[in-house]
């Protein structure tokens, strides 16, 4: 299996596991965040999520409203948070993919 599939798939996961197991579920999180920040900022970008995450296996445009739809503050960049956040923004309503 190639990485960025790999990883796509791990994100996946890591937004449906329940957190019950906290500890071992927040260090994976962490893990593939800072894989994810290739450039060590402390936020994963638009440019960094889609090559890293998906690899030419999801187009441009589809990795983008993805990308809006984790980025709930809007700031630009994905934290750790968002990037296990399901898409629901802070009012607990799914955020829309336009």
């Amino acid at each position: 299996m190639k990485a960025p599939l790999a990883l796509a798939l791990l994100v996946c996961l890591l937004g449906s596991i329940s957190l019950a197991d906290e500890g071992s579920t927040n260090k994976r999180a962490e893990q593939l965040f800072k894989k994810l920040d290739t450039n060590g900022d402390g936020g994963i970008s638009l440019e960094e999520y889609g090559a890293s995450m998906f690899g030419g296996y999801v187009s441009p445009k589809q990795v983008a409203k993805i990308f809006k739809q984790k980025d709930q503050d809007g700031d630009g960049k994905l934290s750790l948070a968002e990037l296990m956040a399901d898409g629901k923004k802070k009012d607990g309503k799914k955020s829309k993919m336009n």
